[in-house]
């Protein structure tokens, strides 16, 4: 997949599995993961798994600062 949406401070683009340490990172808190479909990471395999999976949905996308490129979370 290779479509961005682009905001004014953020892009969501495709999510590849090179970024899972980041993405475990994140969702690793649990407060993060209050209000989603999933609990926290308990280790960077399940990101992994979670990010293979969800990479073959046409509407999984990472969040990314535009200013850095950083990847901030994911929708």
């Amino acid at each position: 997949m290779t479509e961005k949406v682009y905001g004014e401070r953020v892009k969501l683009a495709f999510l590849p599995v090179e970024l899972t340490s980041k993405e475990y990172q994140i969702f690793k808190n649990p407060h993060v993961v209050k209000y989603t479909k999933h609990g926290a990471f308990k280790n960077a395999d399940e990101a992994l798994k979670f990010i293979m999976k969800h990479n073959q949905e046409k509407d999984f996308f990472g969040v990314y600062l535009k200013r850095t490129n950083e990847l901030i979370g994911n929708c």
